[in-house]
């Protein structure tokens, strides 16, 4: 997690040098944008794109992760469940990690400076989310003579997941004025999402119960709203 919050800090830097933009003094070179849907699922997501040609720009999507007391699936240990439950949750989940995702939009006919109009995009993501939580449980402990008792207390556990993701989408750039954007995307996106636990075992958190979850598998559709700001 420490290496890729280095890799998405460093990459605004670096990424001049790795495209080549056009150089019209008519039309936009960069674009800056925020999509404000990802703060529901405590996640800041920020876009810096490069025009690589007339109608093509590269986008480097960055994400972070936040939050605390989230709502995670404690039903499925309810009176009727089948689960064997030897411990009590503790609602204070703790969230925290970061994301990359490198795309590229291409432009039917890009219009007004070159940010606007129809257009296809397609791209990957990697992100990493570490959830801690603590739940009441009875934990082992060494007494005289190697004999081990059991005491019930708070235990602390962390659950760590990386998802890769993999989407593509129809878009449309509106703009209010040369610089001031508003883009909406359709389309599809599959998530794969690895799970490990320290602590606790994964199975104490169900993160994975619809599209908006940290560690939901599978396909599942697209649709975003961005504000732009393109120079």
């Amino acid at each position: 997690m420490k290496s890729l919050l280095k890799l998405i800090l460093f990459l605004p830097i670096l990424f001049p040098s790795l495209v080549f933009g056009n150089d019209d003094k008519d039309s936009a070179s960069w674009c800056i944008s925020f999509t404000p849907q990802y703060l529901f699922v405590n996640c800041a997501r920020t876009d810096v794109e490069k025009r690589i040609s007339d109608n093509n720009w590269l986008d480097l999507g960055e994400q972070f992760y936040f939050g605390n007391n989230l709502n995670w699936d404690n039903t499925a240990f309810g009176p009727s469940s089948t689960v064997v439950r030897y411990h009590t949750p503790i609602n204070n989940d703790i969230l925290s990690g970061a994301g990359l995702v490198i795309s590229d939009k291409i432009f039917f006919h890009p219009m007004h400076g070159g940010y606007s109009g129809f257009y296809f995009t397609y791209g990957v993501g990697y992100s990493e989310e570490n959830i801690g939580f603590q739940d009441n449980a009875w934990e082992p402990y060494n007494g005289q003579n190697g004999v081990i008792f059991y005491k019930y207390g708070v235990t602390n556990g962390e659950l760590k997941i990386a998802n890769y993701t993999g989407f593509m989408a129809f878009g449309l750039a509106t703009d209010a004025d040369e610089t001031i954007h508003f883009n909406i995307n359709l389309g599809g996106a599959y998530q794969s999402a690895k799970i490990s636990s320290t602590g606790l075992p994964a199975s104490d958190r169900n993160y994975n119960r619809n599209i908006f979850d940290y560690a939901y598998n599978g396909l599942y559709p697209l649709l975003t709203f961005q504000f732009a700001f393109s120079f």
